[in-house]
């Protein structure tokens, strides 16, 4: 009976993790220049906020880590530059971003696909807020 135990102990752990993994935070190693300097390509890794972009709104400045709109499956590092009704300008064109998105860009332009080249992404894509490098220092994001 014991060993039954040790085993549903166990277990439910293993669940406790997941759901935590899921809904409030998770790891990620960056890949990818787009985010130089603040992020390096090196495989940085970084904890992932999953619980504040779905209890409050995001803010200008914030990295956050979002499905590609153009690549299902697969992960974006970036920054918010505008919120919903904001106005962003690339190469002298206005782009007014509707409810519900927002516009993101990586830091270092010229190695960055981002909203420039698709548009305003929707806020549901958004899998959470970069809080904190950790490797190989810890700073707060």
């Amino acid at each position: 009976m014991g060993k039954i135990k040790e085993v549903w102990l166990f277990l439910q752990a293993i669940a406790c993790f997941r759901l935590a993994q899921y809904y409030l935070y998770d790891f990620r190693v960056a890949v990818g220049p787009s985010m130089l300097p603040t992020i390096s390509d090196a495989g940085d890794v970084l904890l992932i906020d999953k619980l504040t972009p779905r209890i409050r709104s995001l803010k200008k400045g914030d990295v956050i880590l979002a499905e590609n709109p153009m690549k299902p499956n697969n992960q974006l590092c970036k920054r918010v530059i505008c919120g919903p009704g904001e106005v962003a300008e690339v190469d002298g064109q206005e782009y007014l971003v509707p409810e519900g998105h927002i516009w993101i860009e990586g830091d270092n332009k010229s190695q960055s696909f981002d909203s420039r080249n698709f548009g305003p992404i929707s806020i549901g894509l958004v899998e959470g807020k970069v809080a904190y490098k950790l490797w190989p220092k810890i700073e707060k994001l």
